[in-house]
């Protein structure tokens, strides 16, 4: 999982992550996908060979899941967490957001957008 859009092969030097739009990196989550976090809030997931597209937060395809792609319906999150297959933003407002394999949703799909989880009072 590189997020240049390249994959195969071993990486045996740090490579660029270009960030959409020049946006300054606030945090990182490396597990079974990579999460970026920005300075503005914003939110972008990629994943690498044998990611599970539900993980990434959108309808991913084989041939988008290697570049950062920006997920919708987030904004003011301050903080992101993720495991092997779920995943959470936490907004400046006390919400909670999740996405992934193992997120509580009271469905029988696990999402692949994020969905609110709770909200502080």
């Amino acid at each position: 999982m590189r997020g240049n859009g390249t994959a195969g092969g071993e990486v045996l030097k740090p490579v660029q992550v270009p960030v959409p739009g020049g946006r300054q990196v606030q945090q990182v989550v490396a597990g079974g996908i990579l999460i970026v976090l920005c300075t503005d809030g914003t939110v972008w997931t990629c994943g690498g060979a044998g990611t599970v597209f539900e993980n990434l937060g959108y309808a991913a395809t084989s041939s988008t899941y290697m570049s950062l792609v920006q997920l919708t319906g987030l904004s003011n999150i301050t903080q992101v967490a993720g495991g092997s297959s779920f995943n959470y933003a936490l907004a400046s407002n006390g919400t909670l957001y999740g996405w992934g394999g193992l997120v509580p949703t009271w469905a029988t799909m696990s999402p692949r957008a994020p969905v609110r989880q709770c909200q502080r009072r």
